[in-house]
């Protein structure tokens, strides 16, 4: 899962679509667990600028202090997906603070538990 991302971001790369993560305001959904987590500490490890969204926000606080003390940055929304007008002011307040996103990464997803 994390060579993937790193992978597309390679050919991304070598077709000139994108110079480099550093720096770069990225955005996940669903980033509190599982595959979005993974990617917002790949994107963090790069040197992005990251941004994650997940319904949890227990488990984000957590997922925020892991990074910290990795010396990572990252912000942090408790927001539903499946409400649009909540998903929308989320999006216009991180472009907003960062002047624009680069990086959206539309993982959130419902599950049952």
């Amino acid at each position: 899962v994390t060579n993937s991302l790193i992978i597309s971001f390679i050919h991304l790369k070598k077709k000139g679509v994108v110079s480099d993560i550093k720096d770069k305001v990225a955005v996940i959904t669903g980033g509190a667990r599982w595959l979005g987590k993974q990617f917002a500490n790949d994107l963090a490890k790069k040197g992005g600028k990251v941004v994650i969204c997940d319904v949890n926000y227990e488990e984000l606080n957590s997922v925020k202090a892991e990074f910290e003390q990795q010396n990572f940055t990252v912000d942090i929304f408790d927001i539903d997906v499946t409400n649009e007008e909540s998903v929308v002011k989320f999006y216009e307040s991180v472009a907003e603070k960062y002047n624009g996103i680069d990086i959206s990464v539309n993982n959130a997803g419902i599950t049952k538990d």
